[in-house]
């Protein structure tokens, strides 16, 4: 498959790009790819079947000067309603695959959570517990380092493959730059194609529980059902960033269709007609009430793009 995407090149004809398995759209809306359910268009949008289409898609994207940005279940992200301006990458069926060698399982980044939590309670294998009823991808959880009070996820990983315009490496954890939330991998140069997570022998029945356990946590805890983006300041160090925000008085404040949720203050849910700026002028109303009254300026968790 040939597709001809719309950005010159430095000898001002139109750049080329044969693709083999997958296929590039223009002008294609964001707002169905992400949990918030807000956001304008791609410019170019392209569901990555194979590992040799993606990285023909970075060495285009590096010659071109074009940015690209991936998107995983869409959790965790805000896309402004200007949309992004360069090639918007979803990872397809490749990355959809999982395989168990030892005690160790080896997930595509395009594996979502919940999948990861089932096939290793098939294997007896625990320790993905901690992510249950977080909606997101093995690449995101990675990307960011998911988890909850239980865990996160560097707490499993033992290697990660990445690609860039110049292939593929591995990266043994201890290379990866866990910290809070966050990790080393700049998701703007590399793109996690795999994660391999070594895990410990478990019951089912322990896991089912536990998964069961930190479910009803969640569901009682957070606006469960409802559109959100998961937590969207990280904790500062002083304490929790949804105790400053409901002390703040901001519990049910709202612009436009953006609410911060009355069940948990550190979520923003989209009641039915938010717009991605009712989003971002809620959490700088949000960052600014907190910084006046506790002189803290609280980080986002969330990838605002």
């Amino acid at each position: 498959m040939t597709a001809i995407l719309q950005n010159k090149s430095s000898h001002g004809g139109m750049n080329k790009i044969e693709l083999n398995s997958s296929k590039i759209e223009k002008s294609v809306s964001l707002a169905e790819y992400t949990t918030f359910a807000v956001g304008g268009k791609a410019n170019y949008f392209c569901l990555v079947q194979t590992r040799e289409d993606l990285n023909i898609l970075l060495k285009w994207c590096k010659e071109s000067n074009l940015p690209f940005l991936v998107i995983g279940n869409g959790s965790n992200l805000l896309i402004s309603e200007e949309g992004f301006p360069g090639l918007v990458i979803k990872l397809g069926k490749t990355f959809k695959q999982i395989t168990r060698i030892g005690k160790t399982l080896i997930a595509g980044a395009a594996v979502s959570l919940p999948v990861l939590l089932q096939e290793a309670k098939t294997y007896c294998m625990g320790g993905v517990e901690p992510l249950a009823g977080i909606p997101g991808t093995v690449g995101g959880a990675v990307i960011t380092n998911a988890g909850t009070k239980y865990g996160s996820t560097e707490d499993i990983v033992s290697k990660v493959t990445l690609m860039n315009s110049d292939g593929l490496k591995t990266l043994p954890k201890e290379q990866i730059g866990f910290s809070y939330r966050r990790s080393g991998i700049d998701p703007q140069k590399e793109i996690i194609t795999e994660v391999e997570f070594y895990l410990s022998e478990k019951e089912q029945s322990e896991i089912d529980n536990d998964i069961k356990k930190y479910i009803e946590e969640r569901r009682v805890q957070q606006p469960w059902g409802m559109k959100s983006a998961g937590c969207i300041f990280k904790n500062p160090p002083q304490g929790s960033a949804a105790k400053f925000i409901e002390d703040a008085g901001l519990k049910g404040f709202s612009k436009g269709g953006a609410e911060v949720s009355e069940v948990h203050a550190n979520f923003i849910v989209n009641t039915g007609e938010a717009t991605s700026n009712d989003i971002l002028e809620l959490i700088q109303e949000i960052q600014g009430k907190v910084h006046k009254g506790f002189g803290i300026l609280l980080e986002p968790e969330i990838k605002i793009v």
